[in-house]
């Protein structure tokens, strides 16, 4: 039987920008068997301005999340791209200082494990996707349930252009089987902006019923009114189906789309959308916290994120 092993972590907070994040599936790798495909998604990120000037904020000219997965053996290393720059040497925040945050993402790993790849299942990365354009058709089997990721993001002004923003989103979608094929699509766009940007898109395709190793439920989220320079929190939960006799033994989230709103059209410090602590499970419920924020705390300009700020989130969970 095809399973799924899974395995999630946060950029190192010292070397964010060089250090690959390693994911080692071997434990779930039996005899006989072997990696056959494998994904990346985006979790989660922060990009946080590092400023040469007296201000905070600074305006965009590009923001940007790519993940860079290479597979050897049972071992998926990913190395991140993160980018945050108004083309005047003001750059995301690569080391701790000043009491702010660094940059970096939060990464999900996914990886298929069978003996021979006849189980109807689909696992990968359409990457480099223009912003709104569909991918070319991806065969999937009949019947088949499909679910999509953001999987990174890379959006900039027209010419190089910089300026203030309303706003962020990105997101992810998937289009009806048409002849056992789908395409997907992926969105990315600084609200007030006129941009360019491509979005890296993630598909998960799985034969509708009988597996037992894995469950991928949607979020349900209660967000909390925004508070200042501390962004919106939301709690989330996801109950899943788990066979009897096993349990959870790892989950991680999958983001399907952000869209972040800014209080007025204004510079930023920082933009952000990330998971708060760890993921805790309790009997079949997965539950945690994720956190949206945008702001810029420069006296006389502060602007804060919106209480219309939004995301969609998908838990995946791994039985055992």
């Amino acid at each position: 039987m095809s399973t799924l092993s899974i395995g999630s972590a946060l950029q190192s907070i010292n070397n964010p920008f060089a250090m690959p994040v390693r994911f080692d599936f071997s434990a779930d790798v039996g005899s006989g068997e072997q990696v056959l495909a494998y994904a990346v998604a985006m979790s989660g990120f922060m990009l946080n301005y590092d400023t040469g000037s007296d201000y905070w904020a600074e305006p965009v000219g590009r923001a940007a999340v790519n993940l860079v997965p290479n597979l050897v053996g049972n071992v998926l290393q990913v190395d991140g791209n993160v980018v945050l720059t108004d083309f005047n040497d003001d750059s995301a925040r690569s080391t701790p200082g000043d009491n702010s945050p660094v940059s970096g993402a939060q990464i999900t790993a996914i990886a298929l494990i069978d003996s021979s790849d006849d189980g109807g299942f689909v696992l990968g990365n359409a990457c480099g996707l223009p912003s709104g354009q569909n991918s070319a058709p991806i065969t999937v089997a009949g019947n088949t349930d499909n679910q999509v990721f953001v999987a990174g993001f890379s959006v900039e002004g027209q010419n190089g252009s910089t300026g203030s923003i309303a706003g962020f989103s990105v997101g992810s979608s998937v289009g009806e089987p048409i002849q056992q094929a789908v395409t997907v699509t992926g969105t990315v766009n600084l609200a007030e902006m006129s941009t360019t940007g491509a979005v890296d898109v993630g598909l998960l395709s799985v034969p509708a019923g009988g597996n037992q190793t894995f469950g991928v439920q949607p979020a349900a989220i209660t967000w909390g009114a925004p508070n200042g320079g501390n962004g919106m929190l939301g709690s989330l939960s996801a109950t899943f189906q788990v066979p009897a006799g096993k349990s959870i033994v790892a989950t991680a989230l999958l983001l399907e789309s952000v869209n972040i709103v800014y209080e007025d059209t204004a510079e930023i410090q920082q933009v952000s959308a990330l998971q708060t602590g760890g993921l805790q499970v309790n009997g079949s419920t997965v539950t945690g916290q994720f956190r949206l924020n945008m702001y810029n705390p420069d006296f006389g300009a502060r602007t804060y994120i919106s209480s219309t700020s939004t995301a969609s989130i998908y838990v995946i969970a791994q039985f055992g």
